[in-house]
């Protein structure tokens, strides 16, 4: 009896071993299918996330930036030395200066006034006028003050020292004062008068900074123009007007 049992059970376990070995090539051939439909897909995802990984850390690389405006700050040294020099160097060093410039500028920086044509400092300055607002300015750092002083061009200079005039020219009241109250009764002696006039602008200096940038369009559409038209007062005639003479 117990011998029929087992040879009963040898019987079953073939079909079953048989039938599990079929399941598990079954298994493994569908899985390898849907592994390969589904890895094009799935690479072309790692591919294109890997690309806007890549392309956000180098927007967004501080130091990628500062290092590339290294490299800018120095051909731009070297160019302006080949330009004293009249050195036959110039036009390479000119273009790898653009070069470079293009570079910083996709990066977040800028290039400097110098290299700015009329009609991207217009530009620049259009961007202020729309955009930047007292408030956004007050959220700003310092160092961002810097960096979008730096691409407004050559408007900016002149509205920081009309800026700075101003300032001082509201301080001369009490200046004035301190003197009378302070110096001609011998408490302080002048030099004393201005520090401590110099110290209190010290905390106004970003508000000074602040309202440099905001009148930086004023100034390109009234000043510029005026400043532009008598510096050709005393510029020698070219080829063409000296043959219309």
């Amino acid at each position: 009896m117990a011998w029929r049992t087992v040879q009963r059970s040898k019987t079953l376990l073939g079909p079953l071993l048989l039938a599990c070995a079929c399941w598990g090539s079954l298994t493994a051939f569908a899985g390898s299918s849907l592994c390969r439909s589904l890895r094009p897909s799935a690479s072309l995802a790692a591919v294109t996330e890997a690309k806007v990984d890549s392309k956000a850390a180098t927007e967004g690389d501080p130091a990628k930036l500062e290092f590339e405006t290294y490299k800018f700050n120095l051909a731009w040294t070297k160019m302006k030395q080949a330009e004293e020099e009249n050195s036959p160097e110039y036009p390479k060093l000119k273009q790898e200066v653009e070069d470079l410039a293009k570079v910083v500028e996709s990066l977040g920086g800028s290039k400097p006034a110098e290299m700015m044509t009329l009609d991207e400092a217009e530009r620049k300055v259009r961007e202020v006028r729309e955009d930047l607002s007292f408030e956004k300015l007050m959220q700003m750092s310092n160092e961002e003050r810097w960096l979008l002083a730096q691409g407004l061009g050559p408007a900016f200079p002149i509205s920081l020292i009309l800026s700075y005039t101003l300032y001082w020219t509201l301080n001369v009241p009490f200046i004035t004062y301190a003197y009378y109250t302070s110096v001609l009764s011998g408490a302080a002696s002048m030099s004393l008068v201005m520090a401590g006039a110099y110290a209190t602008s010290i905390p106004f200096k970003p508000l000074i900074y602040i309202g440099a940038i905001l009148f930086t369009p004023w100034v390109a559409d009234n000043i510029m123009p005026a400043i532009s038209k008598f510096f050709k007062l005393f510029r020698l005639p070219d080829e063409q007007e000296l043959n219309q003479l």
